[in-house]
């Protein structure tokens, strides 16, 4: 079995500009390690978040990115995101359901978000085969 876990993924700027364009280019060499494994994993280390969304008050940056990224995640082949990272809750309980009803309804797995703490803390488990494994993902805090 052949998983791949990759590290943070927040588009900002260019990348932002290009996934808003439905431009997925910047992703192509992604997409040839992706498409040659059996299960690949990203951090997602932002929200998603309509129409601006309103930032907690934090010290550092509040991290999003927009709906788009679904789609991007879907070129990029990725099954299953991480959500327990220091920005999925920058944008409160809006972000955080916005992040995981789009994550649902396109079919991405995610482990570390949940609706609640005892969701947040769930293990996911995936079978291939007869082969079962178990995806755990927390942070500090």
């Amino acid at each position: 079995m052949r998983i791949l876990v990759a590290g943070d993924f927040c588009p900002t700027y260019r990348i932002q500009t290009a996934i808003d364009k439905q431009d997925y280019s910047a992703f192509d060499n992604i997409t040839q390690v992706t498409g040659n494994v059996d299960y690949s994993i990203v951090n997602l280390e932002c929200p998603i978040v309509i129409d601006g969304g309103k930032p907690i008050d934090k010290c550092g940056p509040n991290l999003r990115t927009t709906p788009n990224v679904i789609n991007a995640l879907q070129y990029t082949k990725f099954d299953c995101v991480t959500l327990a990272n220091n920005h999925f809750r920058d944008f409160g309980d809006d972000g955080c359901n916005t992040t995981l009803k789009l994550l649902k309804d396109a079919n991405i797995d995610y482990v570390g978000g949940g609706e609640n703490i005892t969701s947040a803390q769930q293990i996911l488990y995936k079978q291939f085969g007869n082969k079962i494994i178990g995806i755990v993902n927390f942070c500090e805090n």
